[in-house]
């Protein structure tokens, strides 16, 4: 290891720690969150538009330079490979990237180029003169796809994968339980407080730090290929690819056009950067092998359409330090249909209870990437309370419940499926409902065309539904009722603090002794494991609200010690 790196990785805010007390997810560092340095000063703009005119707007997008807080987070060592893309395509059946099907491409190009070649012949012949309409390998392979072999080429395993839309990005992100990065982690990781415009300092070298266009071989390099560019054991901050942000193309708080006079006598005139803000496209940070150094500095925004693909245009992930948050963020915000609930429900993913687990691989290049590893997958095992139930004593749940249909406490969501309540692997709401005090009188024709059904009416459908006890009922996120069973005590008061909120209570197997064998009735018990989360759903009253334990049957050896909690 170079002294340069050595320095880097002792004295970077991106330095890995060991405070958290969970590992980071395969192939990612701990970045200590801190006050980011974010823009750039107003004055440096204005000296750079004075040499780069035609960059007035984009570069007017990096002001003004502002101080923000970032919270701790992993953030991925490289960006993302074709060899670690190509374990979510194998896993997912997505899309590959067009690069893969090299072999299908040449046999296609070869048709399209007979079939419009006899197209021209009969326009000929017709004394119709026809545009040449060249061969589009992205969109013959958008359309053809599915149906062609493909393979990673071997010299790009370790080359960072290209050609893929933002929502590309987004879909190989929540597969591997990460998310895409902000370009604010993104500056942070690069140069913390430091008003620097490379990841290393403020020199420039055309070779030894990263690949951009004066590196000269106009194509993208090996990741990890510049470790004297490399900061907090983070590599290819700057150069090789764009890589996509989560941030919207957004001004900046406080962000005015720049103006900037520039020649002299009448040659003088005003240059106005003015940024063509799109909050619909997304912030590409870090420049490319195709451009000069000018693109590679840190605070470089890239106005980019989330359907935009090129090949120089990648992508590296980020995960948030608190366990299972990025997972109920992609639940809540993607799947959740909100429209099946009762108004004004809303859940809180800050601080999910979960036991998840990664699984990866060793990398199949020969050679050794630092803090390199590609996920093969992603277990949980999650749940997220509702936001405020409606409630301010376990008699007041009762009455809502009975009023307005079943009480929603939190959302369910697992990779594995379970056995009492038998569930499989998906997202569920789970509510809760009192045991029926009297029976339910039938309303009239009439009550009925005035009462509109209430969300969730349908949860006497559910399997094992009984209304003599209180009930925990589980619905799928279509709002479907799916099954029932008797609920667990529920007590209001201040949030317990002295139980874990998931623990796992091994499979018990029956005393020899206390089993008689030659009982012909006697059904031997189903093994299975008990994952018991300890939820809390704030009330109405300040600071407190609804504790109870949900116990789940699962198939022993489900959550082993390998999984993080």
């Amino acid at each position: 290891m170079s002294l340069i790196l050595l320095t880097a990785l002792l004295t970077s805010p991106a330095t890995p720690t060991q405070e958290s007390l969970d590992a980071p997810p395969p192939g990612m560092v701990h970045v200590r969150g801190g006050d980011a340095l974010i823009g750039l000063d107003i004055d440096d703009v204005k000296a750079i538009i004075m040499e780069n005119e035609g960059m007035a707007g984009p570069l007017a997008s990096e002001t003004p330079q502002h101080t923000m807080k970032v919270e701790d987070f992993y953030l991925m060592t490289t960006p993302v490979t074709h060899e670690q893309y190509a374990a979510y395509v194998r896993a997912t059946g997505a899309k590959p990237p067009h690069l893969w099907g090299a072999a299908a491409l040449d046999e296609g190009r070869k048709q399209y180029l007979e079939e419009e070649a006899a197209r021209r012949r009969e326009a000929l012949n017709e004394g119709i003169r026809l545009e040449r309409v060249p061969f589009d390998p992205e969109e013959w392979w958008d359309k053809n796809w599915e149906s062609c072999d493909w393979e990673v080429p071997e010299n790009l395993l370790d080359h960072p994968v290209v050609n893929v839309t933002y929502y590309d990005v987004e879909a190989y992100a929540r597969w591997a339980g990460l998310r895409p990065m902000t370009e604010f982690e993104y500056q942070y990781a690069a140069r913390g407080k430091k008003n620097q415009p490379y990841p290393w300092g403020d020199k420039w070298d055309d070779k030894l730090y990263c690949n951009t266009f004066h590196y000269g071989e106009d194509t993208t390099q090996p990741v990890a290929s510049f470790e004297e560019g490399a900061v907090g054991g983070i590599f290819d901050l700057v150069g090789n690819v764009w890589e996509w942000t989560s941030s919207p193309f957004s001004a900046y708080p406080k962000y005015k056009p720049v103006k900037v006079d520039v020649g002299r006598g009448k040659q003088k005139r005003t240059v106005e950067g003015l940024a063509g803000w799109d909050p619909n496209a997304r912030v590409a940070v870090g420049g490319s092998y195709k451009n000069d150094k000018l693109a590679a500095r840190v605070t470089t925004r890239r106005n980019t359409d989330r359907t935009q693909s090129t090949d120089a245009l990648g992508f590296r992930c980020a995960a948030d330090a608190v366990p299972g948050k990025d997972l109920l963020r992609w639940i809540i915000d993607d799947d959740v249909q909100f429209r099946v609930l009762p108004e004004d429900t809303d859940f809180y993913g800050e601080e999910p209870i979960i036991a998840q687990k990664w699984t990866s691989k060793a990398s199949e290049v020969s050679r050794e990437i630092p803090g390199y590893s590609v996920i093969t997958g992603h277990e949980y095992f999650a749940f997220a309370p509702a936001l405020q139930a409606p409630g301010a004593s376990v008699k007041n749940l009762g009455d809502e419940s009975e009023k307005n249909g079943p009480v929603v406490l939190g959302i369910l969501t697992t990779t594995s499926p379970t056995l009492e309540p038998k569930l499989d692997p998906g997202t569920y709401f789970l509510t809760w409902r009192e045991a029926a005090k009297v029976e339910e009188e039938e309303p009239s024709e009439d009550e009925e065309e005035e009462q509109a059904a209430p969300p969730l009416a349908s949860f006497t459908e559910a399997a094992n539904f009984n209304a003599e006890v209180a009930s925990f009922i589980f619905f799928d996120i279509e709002g479907k009722p799916v099954t029932a069973v008797p609920a667990t005590e529920l007590n209001y008061d201040r949030p317990t603090k002295s139980k874990s909120p998931l623990r796992v209570d091994p499979w018990v197997p029956p005393d020899p002794e206390e089993v008689d064998e030659d009982d012909e009735d006697y059904v031997p018990p189903v093994p299975m494991d008990t994952v018991v989360l300890g939820v809390f759903v704030a009330g109405k009253h300040k600071s407190k609200g609804f504790n109870f334990d949900l116990p789940i049957k699962v198939k022993p050896d489900t959550i082993d010690d390998t999984w993080r909690r």
